[in-house]
């Protein structure tokens, strides 16, 4: 849980206030469930009900927000404004999430604000032409060797 913490200090691009920390949840979002790797469950996190070990994203999470394929997602939170937050640990190194997202972003019309490298996590802010704007925050967690991916979506409405 440290580690989650850690994922959502991170980074924020030149100029953007951070979150409101008391705006209400939205209703359809499951409590957090206990973390995978406590509870024996296999890392794949596709098809499993809220409740199980694992957590599933809701139908209708962004499709312009890219994860990569063998994601544990271990926290998630949307808001009634359209904003998300989720944590989630991957088997790539650091290095290679980061690849990951930096053409994931680029190959889905995000134009990267910030891409930046400091004790040992890195941090890519990008926006859309839309207004859209996504932060990652990726950090190698010691303690299982899994990669921690801290991501926060907020949508052009807001």
């Amino acid at each position: 849980m440290a580690m989650a913490a850690l994922l959502f200090i991170g980074c924020s691009s030149p100029g953007e206030p951070p979150a409101p920390a008391n705006e209400p949840v939205a209703d359809t979002v499951p409590p957090p469930l206990p973390d995978a790797a406590d509870s024996g469950a296999p890392a794949a996190d596709d098809g499993v009900k809220a409740g199980s070990p694992r957590l599933t994203l809701p139908a209708d999470f962004p499709s312009a927000v890219p994860l990569l394929p063998r994601r544990r997602i271990h926290w998630f939170n949307a808001r009634g404004n359209g904003s998300l937050s989720l944590t989630c640990s991957v088997p790539e190194g650091r290095r290679q999430a980061a690849a990951f997202y930096r053409q994931a972003l680029a190959d889905g019309g995000w134009d990267v604000t910030l891409d930046s490298l400091s004790g040992g996590m890195n941090c890519i802010a990008a926006r859309r032409d839309d207004g859209s704007r996504l932060t990652v925050n990726i950090i190698v967690n010691h303690d299982d060797q899994r990669t921690m991916i801290g991501l926060f979506h907020r949508p052009a409405s807001e």
